[in-house]
């Protein structure tokens, strides 16, 4: 007679590797991911594409004796005119006062030029974030009235403006509920999506009107 055969015990798995912390993504600091900017909307980079110009400033006024007369008067006729980038301003100067600029005159000069928002405002915050865990950004409130309230947090794609919802629809994002909105500065939020330690851009609203009943 044959023996018959016994099922194997299953052996449980006491360390399964597929099994993960789902909140470990607290402790790592914020990475960005800026291949998801949803560019044919209004909040995509089109918003950063302003043009620069000389302004009158204390350091330009400060370091005018330090730069030589015919850049001086290049720069009096160049004051407030906007160019397409910083290249072009310095090659226009350049044709205007027909001489060199020194380190130090570059310097005093660029220190003039006003930038347009991202260099001015958003990229310097960018890296002060990527210093911050995602415990520490989650955690982050308002001082004094609404101290409570957090600065950065999910919202619900329902509570966006409906522009918005036809941006995610257009884009094909339907396997979401929430996208994340972090404050960069006072009206300043930049949208997207959480993976994990990572945050997929999406939008760069200057204006805080993508969802304008949390406006703080």
């Amino acid at each position: 007679m044959k023996t018959p055969k016994v099922a194997k015990t299953v052996e449980i798995n006491k360390n399964p590797r597929s099994i993960k912390n789902p909140d470990i993504y607290k402790d790592i600091p914020i990475s960005w991911q800026l291949n998801r900017i949803d560019d044919g909307s209004r909040w995509g980079v089109s918003v950063f594409r302003e043009k620069i110009k000389l302004v009158n400033n204390e350091k330009l006024f400060d370091g005018f004796h330090d730069i030589k007369d015919e850049i001086g008067i290049a720069l009096i006729d160049m004051m407030g005119k906007e160019f397409d980038s910083i290249e072009s301003f310095l090659e226009k100067l350049y044709q205007e006062a027909n001489v060199q600029l020194s380190a130090d005159e570059l310097k005093i000069i660029l220190g003039a030029i006003e930038q347009n928002i991202f260099w001015k405002d958003i990229y310097p915050t960018l890296i002060h974030f990527e210093k911050k865990t995602w415990f520490e950004i989650e955690q982050e409130t308002f001082y004094g009235r609404g101290k409570n309230k957090t600065k950065h947090h999910s919202i619900k794609i329902s509570e966006i403006i409906s522009e918005a919802r036809g941006r995610l629809e257009d884009l094909k994002i339907e396997d979401i509920d929430e996208l994340f909105s972090i404050r960069l500065t006072g009206k300043i939020r930049i949208w997207g999506i959480r993976k994990q330690s990572h945050f997929q851009v999406l939008w760069f609203d200057l204006k805080h009107e993508i969802c304008p009943s949390l406006k703080s």
